[in-house]
């Protein structure tokens, strides 16, 4: 097994610090566009239980969509699923 370098482990960690730094969630206000909000019900990182409170934080014409059978990575895991939840709202 590869060992992760300390760049990469950067990187991983910086992605997740860098979400808490936004401005939408930091100061308590709502996103300010509608937003599609795709979380996996097996989420092993982030609940789905502890995701539902991030509704809050949309706009009122947002959605959330748990996907069953999913975990961190819906988009790989459902991506069947995950597809067509994003075409309808594109669409729609």
């Amino acid at each position: 097994m590869r060992v992760p370098s300390a760049a990469n482990l950067a990187a991983a960690v910086g992605y997740y610090r860098a979400f808490g730094a936004a401005p939408a969630i930091a100061d308590g206000s709502a996103a300010p566009q509608p937003t599609l909000y795709l979380h996996g019900a097996a989420d092993g990182c982030i609940s789905a239980g502890l995701a539902r409170g991030a509704e809050r934080f949309l706009s009122p014409a947002s959605r959330m969509v748990v996907i069953q059978d999913a975990g961190h990575f819906p988009q790989l895991e459902r991506p069947a699923e995950v597809n067509g939840h994003i075409l309808a709202w594109v669409t729609g």
